[in-house]
C-alpha cells in the first residue's frame, strides 16, 4: 500500500517529534527556573541600551508568574545613579501582585510595544543589557540576564543566577542606581 502526501521518512518524523518534545521540556524547565528565581512581590525590568535606559513595571499574576506591562519610563543613558534609583523605586511602587491571570498575552505584548516604540522583539533585544529588580519586605534582588538574541536555540533572556546581587532595601536611591549599574556589568 502506498501512502500519498507524506513527505518525510518515518525516522525523520520521529526525530522532529523528539526535537519538539525536547524543546517543550526545555521551555518548561526555563519557565520553572525563572518562576522560582523571579517570584518577588514587586518587580521591574531595567534594560540598558547604548543610548537610553528602559524601566518597565511587572505585575505578578495569581497563578504565580510575572508579566510586563505598558507602565514604562525612558531615562537618558547618562542619568545619575540617583535618578536611576528614583525611577526604579517609582516603578516598584506601582508593581502589583495577585492580579488576574491575563487571557490575551498578545494584547499585553502589543501594548508594551506601543508604549516602548519597538516594532519587533529583534529591535527590543538588540544591544540590550537586562536586569530584573525584585523587592521583598527587606531586600532588593538584582538578577542580570544573558541576552540570547531574538532567534535561534538560545534566544531570549536567561537569568545568570550565580551573578545575582542581594542588598537591603533601605539603601539610598543613589546606592540603588549604582547596584543596578553593577547588575548591568554582570550581564552577558
Amino acid at each position: 500500500m502506498r501512502l500519498t502526501g507524506i513527505t518525510r521518512k518515518p525516522e525523520n518524523s520521529i526525530a522532529i517529534l523528539l526535537q519538539r518534545v525536547y524543546s517543550l521540556v526545555r521551555n518548561i524547565m526555563i519557565h520553572n527556573e525563572r518562576k522560582n528565581r523571579l517570584n518577588y512581590p514587586r518587580s521591574i525590568e531595567v534594560i540598558l541600551y547604548p543610548d537610553s535606559i528602559l524601566v518597565s513595571t511587572y505585575y505578578q499574576a495569581k497563578a504565580g508568574f510575572s508579566f510586563t506591562t505598558d507602565n514604562i519610563s525612558w531615562i537618558d543613558v547618562y542619568a545619575t545613579a540617583e535618578e536611576i534609583g528614583k525611577v526604579a523605586r517609582k516603578h516598584l511602587a506601582i508593581s502589583q501582585t495577585d492580579v488576574d491571570t491575563p487571557t490575551d498575552f498578545s494584547y499585553i505584548q502589543k501594548a508594551y510595544n506601543k508604549a516602548t516604540g519597538f516594532t519587533s522583539i529583534k529591535n527590543q533585544m538588540k544591544d540590550a543589557r537586562s536586569i530584573m529588580l525584585g523587592e521583598t519586605e527587606k531586600h532588593f534582588s538584582i538578577l542580570p540576564f544573558r541576552n540570547g538574541g531574538a532567534v535561534g536555540e538560545s534566544r531570549g533572556y536567561h537569568p545568570l543566577i550565580n551573578k545575582e546581587i542581594k542588598i537591603e532595601n533601605t539603601i539610598s536611591d543613589s546606592q540603588l542606581g549604582e547596584q543596578i549599574r553593577k547588575g548591568w556589568n554582570n550581564c552577558e
